[in-house]
């Protein structure tokens, strides 16, 4: 007899994982990728807003008003078309300063209203003149298409740089008082 040595099965393979955790699969990778993007552009694009908004102080109404008359200023009308737009523009910016100065709403009002208004609210005898002068041309040029002069436009931005100079509140004496201190 022979030897025999009993033969020994042969062992089983190992068999891959059934279950395989949520954050070890690759939507679960691709998503949380994709979050932490959002995350880092968020935080980026807020960064850059508050930035931003920090730098600009906020302009009073005269200040505004005088960067938009400069602005217009440089617009200066060739044809007859772009003067009756110029002249809208200048007689909208005068009714949002005036609104913005003293706290009225002018928007649909006419210009005798405007005027009233102003006067009625402190507005200067000088200024309130200007201001008169300005909307009679305006009129005449929006309107009636009459012809702008140069002169005539130099004179009426001279007129609204008259009229917002002399409507910015000047500081009383107790402000001057405690700026010296």
């Amino acid at each position: 007899m022979m030897n025999q040595t009993p033969e020994i099965p042969a062992l089983a393979d190992i068999y891959e994982m059934w279950h395989v955790p949520f954050w070890q699969t690759t939507w679960f990778k691709i998503c949380y990728g994709l979050i932490v993007l959002f995350v880092i552009q968020l935080a980026i694009g807020l960064a850059a807003y508050f930035i931003n908004h920090r730098r600009k102080p906020k302009l009073t109404a005269w200040q505004q008003a005088f960067e938009q008359l400069q602005r217009l200023a440089q617009k200066y009308p060739a044809t007859t078309d772009e003067a009756r737009i110029y002249y809208t523009r200048l007689t909208h910016l005068l009714k949002q300063y005036i609104q913005k100065r003293y706290g009225r709403k002018l928007e649909g009002s006419t210009d005798n209203e405007l005027i009233q208004q102003a006067q009625s609210h402190g507005l200067p005898e000088k200024a309130s003149d200007c201001l008169r002068e300005i909307l009679e041309g305006a009129v005449l040029i929006k309107f009636a298409r009459a012809e702008a002069r140069e002169a005539q436009i130099s004179r009426d931005l001279k007129h609204a740089r008259t009229n917002i100079t002399l409507s910015v509140p000047q500081p009383s004496a107790t402000q001057n008082e405690r700026v010296t201190k």
